[in-house]
């Protein structure tokens, strides 16, 4: 049977505020090839006191609940470069923050750069199985 799989929905949080790559490499002594054409970026968000990968999870999975509801999501797969526990996914405190079923697993991949990818690989493999579930 095929089925076909894809992203039902996408939304996103960054910190309040940003950084300049050009201002991080002055204070680094670094050159600035190393952000601009090393990673290809011009800047970073920076996270505010009361920002961390919890919060900005639940905020950027706040608006996609509210428009689909939560009866079909039956796993979480938190993404994230770092970690606030090494004993427990972050995405525990996301699944109380945004009101998910008590029956909703939670896990996290950390690892940079392909901790993303790996999440949408995970996913496809749960909704392979079980194609009525929303991860």
């Amino acid at each position: 049977m095929s089925i076909s799989i894809g992203i039902h929905d996408l939304s996103f949080a960054t910190g309040e505020f940003v950084l300049p790559h050009t201002a991080l490499a002055a204070y680094n002594g670094t050159e600035i090839g190393k952000y601009h054409l090393g990673i290809g970026q011009e800047s970073m968000s920076v996270p505010a006191a009361d920002e961390d990968i919890v919060t900005l999870g639940a905020t950027a999975a706040a608006p996609i609940v509210a428009r689909h509801g939560t009866d079909k999501i039956r796993t979480v797969v938190f993404a994230t470069e770092s970690s606030i526990d090494q004993a427990k996914s972050a995405g525990i405190y996301v699944h109380s923050l945004i009101g998910l079923p008590s029956a909703t697993r939670v896990v996290e991949l950390k690892q940079a750069c392909y901790g993303a990818t790996a999440a949408l690989q995970f996913a496809i493999g749960l909704i392979r199985r079980d194609p009525a579930q929303q991860v």
